[in-house]
């Protein structure tokens, strides 16, 4: 299981962002599943594409291993966490752009396909320059675009009932887990009590075979006794 330490945030709600930068991350962990293990490489690697309380899109930085205490860009603030993903993202579309006439442009409307999302260079590059935190990205932009990709987040009072369900959950799997323990622990005191039940049933079994086949053999032996002094 991860351990999530702190959440990223990406200032964009809408599910087509979510799409994009799910993809994004996914090849960004495919490419560099057998790279060393550097802190960039692992920080990459254990980043994780997730919806917050309020719907907006974040990253969720996760241990980078079990026996480790390490996460995901620890020690980067969140600034430097986003302009490095939004370096590599860049370099994924990048890549894809090569042998094309398409170039790395704000207008440039050729799609590229990545893990199966079809988007455009300028789709990414609006999400890219808000991830370089750049002044004024989204005047860059048609209005359409941007609100196609930042989305609306969820409204508060929506949010604070999201919340409480997700809390009530999060009580009632905690109380879930308490009770199978409990019956766990019971189990375990009937199968011991049903244990030494049967293993005394069977002892006594045995022991009176023991007797029963003592018995026996002790009469023969008087018999033949019996038969030796009468000749």
């Amino acid at each position: 299981m991860t351990n999530t330490t702190r959440q990223i945030h990406t200032g964009f709600y809408a599910p087509r962002a979510k799409e994009i930068i799910n993809a994004l991350q996914t090849k960004a962990i495919n490419d560099c599943s057998n790279c060393k293990r550097t802190f960039k490489i692992k920080s990459v690697r254990y980043l994780t594409v997730d919806i917050a309380v309020d719907n907006e899109i974040v990253f969720n930085c996760n241990s980078t291993g079990r026996w480790t205490s390490e996460t995901c860009f620890k020690g980067w603030n969140d600034a430097q966490a986003l302009n490095h993903m939004a370096w590599v993202y860049k370099n994924i579309i990048v890549k894809k752009l090569a042998g094309t006439n398409a170039a790395w442009k704000r207008d440039c409307t050729a799609e590229v396909v990545v893990e199966g999302v079809k988007f455009t260079v300028q789709e990414f590059y609006c999400i890219y320059d808000a991830m370089r935190q750049r002044k004024g990205a989204d005047k860059r932009y048609s209005k359409e675009l941007v609100e196609s990709l930042r989305g609306l987040p969820l409204d508060p009072i929506m949010t604070e009932m999201k919340i409480a369900q997700q809390e009530e959950i999060a009580k009632l799997e905690t109380e879930l887990k308490t009770r199978i323990q409990n019956l766990e622990h019971e189990r375990y005191e009937e199968q011991e009590k049903s244990r030494k039940l049967i293993a005394q049933q069977y002892a006594d079994k045995i022991e009176a075979a023991r007797n029963e086949t003592a018995a026996e053999i002790a009469r023969i032996r008087e018999e033949m006794n019996a038969m030796f002094v009468a000749a």
